[in-house]
C-alpha cells in the first residue's frame, strides 16, 4: 500500500512541476531573471537556458506528463484491486481523470500565470532534472517530429517582427518594473508601451478632413483647388463619392502637369490599406516594408481615413506634451 501511495503522489507532483513550468517559462520575465544571474541566482540562469531550448522543454514537458499519467494509473488501479474493489479499472478511471486535471492541469497553471518567475526559480532544479533524464527520448523524438513537418510540408516561418516586438515590450516592462534604466530610457520605454495600445484609428486624418477629388478631375482643376485649400494631398472618388483607393500629391501635379484636358487619374498613387485596429508599431511597419508615407485605414471595405507618418509623429508629440 506504502509503495503503490507513494508511487501515485510521485506521479501527481512531477506532472504538477512540468504543467506549471510550461506556463510559468513563458510567463517569466527574460529581463529579471537576467539580473537575477547576474548576480550571481543559479536558478534565474538554468530557467534562461531551459526557455532558450523550446523545442526540448516543450517535448520534455509532454514525455513526463504522458508518464506519470500512465505510472499514476497503474498504481491506483494495482491499489483498488488490492482492496478487491469491484470494476477498479471504471473507478481508477473516476478517480485518476478529475484529480489529474485539478491538481497537475488546472492548479499549478493558475499559480505559474499569477507568479511565473517564483514558481519557475522554484521549480528549474526538478524540471532540469527531467530535461536531462528524457534527453536521448527527446532528440530521438524533436528529429521524428522534424521529419514528419518536412515531409508533409507543414514548415512554417514565425512572424519574427510580431515576436521581436513583443520580446521588447516584455523587456521595456521589466526594465520600468525593476528600475534599471535611465530616467530618459524610462522615459521612452514607458512611450513605446503606450504606442502598442494604439491603433491607425486614433492616428489618422479622418475622411471628412481629406481634401476630395473626382477620378476625372482635370490636372489644373486639381491644382487650383488643393492649392485653394492648401492641401499637399487629395483622395480620388468615383461618381458615387466613394475613395477609390488612390490619392494625388500637388508634388506629382506640379511636376507633370501635362496638357489641357489630362486627368489627375494618370498620374495618381495606389494606398495602401490598414485596419483600424492595427497598433501603430505594426502600421509603421507597414509603411517600412512598402516604403509608404501614407495608407488608407480601413474597417472592412469602408474607408475611415489617412495615416502618415507625419499624422503618427504628431500623435508621438502630443503623449511626451
Amino acid at each position: 500500500m506504502l509503495l503503490h501511495a507513494l508511487g501515485l503522489l510521485s506521479s501527481l507532483l512531477l506532472s504538477f512541476v512540468s504543467s506549471g513550468m510550461e506556463t510559468a517559462l513563458y510567463r517569466a520575465s527574460r529581463v529579471r531573471m537576467r539580473i537575477r544571474a547576474d548576480n550571481g541566482d543559479g536558478r534565474a540562469g538554468m530557467t534562461l537556458g531551459v526557455a532558450d531550448r523550446l523545442d526540448s522543454m516543450v517535448t520534455t514537458i509532454l514525455i513526463n506528463n504522458n508518464i506519470a499519467a500512465y505510472a499514476g494509473t497503474y498504481f491506483l488501479a494495482h491499489q483498488l484491486t488490492d482492496w478487491s474493489v469491484p470494476h477498479a479499472e471504471l473507478v481508477t478511471t473516476a478517480i485518476i481523470t478529475p484529480l489529474f486535471f485539478l491538481l497537475t492541469e488546472s492548479l499549478p497553471k493558475q499559480i505559474a500565470f499569477n507568479r511565473a518567475d517564483a514558481f519557475c526559480l522554484a521549480n528549474i532544479r526538478v524540471f532540469a532534472a527531467l530535461e536531462t533524464l528524457f534527453s536521448p527520448a527527446v532528440r530521438l523524438l524533436n528529429r521524428t517530429s522534424a521529419a514528419l513537418r518536412r515531409l508533409l510540408g507543414s514548415e512554417q516561418e514565425a512572424t519574427l517582427a510580431q515576436s521581436q516586438r513583443t520580446l521588447l515590450l516584455e523587456h521595456l516592462n521589466a526594465g520600468v518594473a525593476e528600475n534599471v534604466l535611465t530616467e530618459q530610457q524610462n522615459r521612452m520605454a514607458v512611450r513605446i508601451m503606450q504606442l502598442e495600445g494604439i491603433g491607425a484609428e486614433d492616428c489618422m486624418i479622418p475622411l471628412r478632413n481629406l481634401t476630395l477629388l473626382p477620378l476625372r478631375a482635370s490636372r489644373e482643376r486639381a491644382l487650383a483647388d488643393m492649392t485653394r485649400r492648401g492641401a499637399r494631398l487629395a483622395l480620388l472618388v468615383d461618381g458615387a463619392g466613394r475613395p477609390t483607393g488612390r490619392a494625388v500629391t500637388t508634388t506629382a501635379l506640379l511636376m507633370r502637369p501635362g496638357k489641357r484636358g489630362d486627368t489627375v487619374e494618370d498620374i495618381a498613387e495606389t494606398l495602401e490599406r490598414i485596419r483600424a485596429g492595427v497598433a501603430i508599431p505594426e502600421a509603421l511597419g507597414v509603411f517600412r516594408r512598402r516604403h509608404a508615407r501614407r495608407a488608407l485605414v480601413v474597417r472592412g471595405s469602408r474607408v475611415l481615413g489617412l495615416i502618415t507618418t507625419e499624422s503618427v509623429l504628431n500623435r508621438v508629440a502630443g503623449m511626451g506634451a
